[in-house]
């Protein structure tokens, strides 16, 4: 049986860390597999086609992810009731992912390749869905900005592994692979070997009877950048083909590989400090808003651009903006779920904000990009963000 401390005290540094570097595994465990793995396998298969093939395995994906993160997190409220840690999914998931990965290197056909990416998927969301509901059951609400803060570094930390995996890819694409498995694994463990600290009941009491309509309000504000954030993670290399008019492929993804690297880098101080600052829900708000109406602005200036400089800057503001948001609404949302005792099931539904914009996104794409032109689409996007805005304010957390 777990404990619930009967008053909450600050977690550790190194607690806090461990969830950051664990919670960075996971975002490296897809990022640059549908990032930048991926399209270079399906442009090898079908060129012509390639907007239509990577959609159609980016939605079975979200799919399959969106599905598993709400089991996954509702398995752990189980294993959480009967005394036991949430850890133990994250260990099965974090065996899951190392399997499956081997099976993508392995997979031949158009249709192997996507089943074997749809059980990458439902293995790291049974790492991810545990993971998440930890910041609720463990984290004091003062430390949740902060928590939220470092986990920015997930962005930084993942594209600059992906630009080091990409290169290593073009030499030996079974090394870059294993590469990869020991790399999620190393980050995830030093989390499993920290002890469950819970949170005693009586704080987050208060919280029990939010009405419904703000975990919808929250849930929109989440959604409607995350859909912009991933159009743009998983058809930049695209975007960029169109603006930069020829840059050779090899050339080009490493570029843009670093180009990300570099602006979440530039995400993770802001992040951090806004979330230490942030103690209080009314300037979380007041942050997650301004860091929105940025990324909003990023997306303008890429509809604007016409060449390489006019585009990066607009993709760094994006991504500088974006970053600091979803740091700032995780603690805002945290704090304000529901139910103590279904936070892994509740989580799993809020995480539908971040697996279905992967059903409408590649939709978007190929309704307003198919012909590899994406003026129409951040024209689209740009006016969507700044709705999470508004959504923010409508939540009155």
């Amino acid at each position: 049986m777990i404990p619930a401390e009967a008053t909450p005290q600050p977690r550790q540094l190194r607690f806090l860390l461990a969830f950051a570097l664990a919670y960075a595994g996971g975002v490296l465990s897809y990022m640059p597999l549908l990032g930048f793995l991926l399209p270079e396998r399906i442009e090898a298969m079908a060129h012509q086609g390639r907007i239509e093939a990577l959609s159609t395995v980016l939605v079975a994906g979200a799919v399959v992810a969106s599905l598993s993160n709400i089991a996954a997190g509702w398995l752990s409220d189980r294993s959480l009731a009967a005394g036991r840690s949430r850890r133990g999914w994250i260990g099965i998931g974090l065996v899951g992912t190392v399997l499956a990965y081997g099976w993508v290197w392995r997979a031949q056909g158009a249709t192997e390749l996507l089943l074997a990416v749809c059980a990458v998927q439902a293995a790291i969301n049974v790492v991810l869905a545990p993971l998440l509901a930890m910041l609720a059951d463990e984290v004091p609400d003062a430390q949740k900005g902060l928590a939220g803060g470092l986990t920015t570094v997930a962005q930084p930390v993942s594209m600059g592994l992906s630009a080091a995996l990409v290169a290593l890819e073009q030499h030996s694409e079974a090394l870059a692979y294993l590469a990869l498995t020991v790399l999620i694994t190393g980050m995830v463990l030093p989390l499993l070997a920290t002890q469950a600290r819970l949170l005693p009941a009586a704080p987050q009491a208060e919280h029990a009877q939010q009405p419904f309509q703000q975990q919808v309000w929250l849930w929109m504000a989440r959604f409607l950048p995350q859909t912009a954030m991933n159009v743009l993670s998983y058809y930049l290399i695209y975007y960029f083909e169109d603006v930069t008019h020829g840059m050779p492929a090899p050339a080009l993804v490493q570029q843009v590989s670093l180009l990300s690297a570099i602006a979440t880098t530039l995400s993770v101080p802001l992040a951090v400090v806004a979330g230490h600052w942030a103690r209080r829900q009314s300037r979380r708000r007041l942050l997650a808003q301004i860091a929105v109406l940025a990324a909003a602005a990023g997306l303008l200036a890429m509809r604007l651009a016409d060449g390489w400089q006019g585009a990066a800057l607009g993709y760094g503001l994006f991504a500088v903006g974006t970053h600091v948001f979803l740091a700032m609404h995780a603690a805002l949302l945290v704090q304000a779920l529901p139910s103590p005792r279904h936070r892994g099931r509740d989580m799993g539904l809020q995480n539908l904000s971040n697996t279905v914009p992967s059903l409408v996104g590649p939709a978007l794409a190929v309704s307003l990009a198919s012909g590899g032109h994406f003026a129409l689409l951040l024209g689209v996007l740009a006016p969507m963000v700044v709705l999470s805005a508004l959504s923010l304010g409508l939540a009155k957390v």
